[in-house]
């Protein structure tokens, strides 16, 4: 599975995230997002609807209907399977019981998205990274934001 780590030091996750997501709609990713609690999960929302000024990106939430026709769902539920709308790509905001480098995730790639400037979100994603790179069939990058955007390093 394709991992990509997403070290924001610049922008909150409120802003950068819709950015990412804009992206995967229009390539078509069904996505997945795990969120840390409603309160997040509520932030996170009323960004990605509000990110673009002459549309949106449409999304839902796992506790609303229609799952399955939402492009993108966000939830507090550990992501143990593919929700109802048949996601391929996982992007996690926390950290929260995702540390097993055992359990093979049902997606295709997973982006983890943490705050730099947060001393325990920079600690949870440092084990995830050495956890994950210890297991097989994982490709792992990490990312940093540059005054330009987004830098591979």
């Amino acid at each position: 599975m394709e991992i990509r780590f997403y070290h924001l030091s610049r922008t909150p996750i409120t802003k950068a995230l819709p950015q990412i997501l804009d992206k995967a709609y229009e390539r078509s990713l069904l996505t997945y997002i795990y969120c840390a609690d409603k309160p997040s999960l509520q932030g996170l929302s009323k960004a990605i609807w509000s990110h673009k000024p002459q549309g949106f990106i449409p999304h839902g939430s796992l506790e609303e209907t229609h799952r399955e026709r939402q492009p993108i769902l966000l939830g507090c539920s550990i992501p143990t399977e593919r929700p109802e709308n048949k996601a391929n790509l996982l992007i996690s905001t926390t950290a929260n019981g995702l540390f097993d480098a055992d359990y093979q995730f049902p997606y295709d790639q997973w982006f983890h998205f943490f705050d730099g400037n947060e001393a325990k979100a920079l600690d949870d994603a440092r084990t995830m990274w050495k956890s994950l790179s210890k297991a097989s069939g994982h490709e792992l990058t990490y990312w940093q934001q540059s005054d330009t955007g987004w830098a591979k390093k």
